[in-house]
């Protein structure tokens, strides 16, 4: 999981007035969070899906189907929430400044 360091939170919020820094540090900090949400909504679907495929011969319950169609819906929504405080940072930050976020961070 790539996530963005607290150096570059430090670099992104120097010289900044103190409540503009609160708020670009806390769009860093919903990426980050987002982005282990995504990390592990994906290792659960996929532990379901070869779940699924291990079992695939016995009938599988409908309250178990349902817990597995709805994990797709709670990743996208960790994945919009990432993109609304990328969208945050790129309004508030120069280009060069978000640039130095995105260096070596592949979650965008």
């Amino acid at each position: 999981m790539t996530t963005i360091s607290h150096d570059q939170i430090r670099a992104a919020i120097a010289g900044k007035d103190p409540m503009l820094a609160r708020v670009i540090e806390e769009a860093i900090r919903t990426i980050n969070y987002r982005e282990s949400a995504i990390v592990n909504g994906l290792q659960s679907l996929q532990g379901r899906i070869e779940h699924v495929q291990r079992n695939i011969d016995t009938c599988m319950n409908l309250n178990e189907l349902g817990e597995f169609q709805s994990q797709p819906q709670d990743i996208d929504r960790h994945i919009a929430a990432r993109q609304a405080a990328w969208q945050t940072l790129g309004m508030i930050l120069s280009p060069d400044e978000v640039a130095a976020l995105q260096s070596g961070y592949e979650g965008r």
